[in-house]
């Protein structure tokens, strides 16, 4: 369940997602980016579900 862990090791660091989005990006361009998206998704849905 690597996704999950990914994602909530994400959380604190929201306010930097775009620098890690490029950081990502540009480290790993091999990287299947549908994944790293669907890992942003995952991730700000969860925050979405918090604040209801």
């Amino acid at each position: 369940m690597r996704c999950w862990e990914d994602s909530v090791t994400l959380i604190p660091f929201l306010p930097f997602l775009p620098f890690f989005t490029f950081f990502n990006f540009s480290l790993f361009p091999a990287l299947r980016r549908v994944d790293f998206f669907e890992k942003i998704e995952v991730v700000l849905n969860f925050v979405k579900d918090n604040e209801k």
